[in-house]
């Protein structure tokens, strides 16, 4: 079902609720996620850092995103030489590199201020906040999405988040190029999975 590519930054990994729904319909195949060792690494770091893991911790839930997601991971040698051609804020542009390697046209942050238009939008990519891509998924997929979010409560409930993600299924993605997936793009996939409907 998933036709576009998404990277997903640190700062939408980090807080458990928002990752795990991120991952959860992304495991629905809504979308294949993208992320690189240096977003992965930050991640790690900053659960520690901010006292919101232990050091093993962070480590299970890493593994458990690398084993879920095989094909989410973008190779630094893959996105490495861009970096220094970007042009948003120094320290998010190995993020903007990695969605250019990736062929992803959305990068899902709460920075938006790091992801200026201006810099995106001659690479075809376009920085969304959680609201808005979860929004724009709600309106592709409604059914689907409520479902998600009516187990993730349910799990919740159960004190089984983040320990036991139930994002952790037997699934393969893959590194593919991707529908255009933002802005304009999000109308026309919408109305072009009406139309076969």
């Amino acid at each position: 079902m998933a036709e576009f590519d998404v990277v997903l930054d640190v700062c939408v990994l980090v807080p458990a609720s928002l990752c795990d729904l991120l991952l959860r319909i992304a495991a629905a195949d809504l979308y294949h996620p993208h992320w690189s060792d240096d977003i992965l690494a930050e991640v790690e770091r900053t659960l520690v850092r901010q006292d919101m893991s232990t050091a093993a911790g962070a480590a299970r839930r890493i593994a458990a995103m690398r084993r879920t997601f095989p094909g989410a991971a973008v190779p630094v040698s893959a996105y490495r030489h861009f970096i220094d051609a970007m042009h948003n804020d120094p320290g998010d542009r190995h993020v903007l590199a990695a969605a250019v390697a990736a062929g992803a046209h959305v990068i899902v942050t709460s920075n938006l201020r790091h992801f200026p238009d201006q810099t995106l939008a001659p690479l075809g990519v376009e920085a969304h906040s959680p609201d808005a891509f979860l929004s724009s998924i709600l309106a592709m997929e409604p059914e689907i999405v409520v479902q998600t979010v009516r187990e993730q409560s349910a799990t919740s409930r159960t004190h089984r988040l983040p320990s036991t993600p139930c994002w952790r299924t037997s699934r393969s993605t893959h590194l593919s190029s991707s529908r255009p997936f933002g802005g304009s793009a999000l109308r026309s996939h919408s109305e072009h999975s009406s139309s076969e409907s």
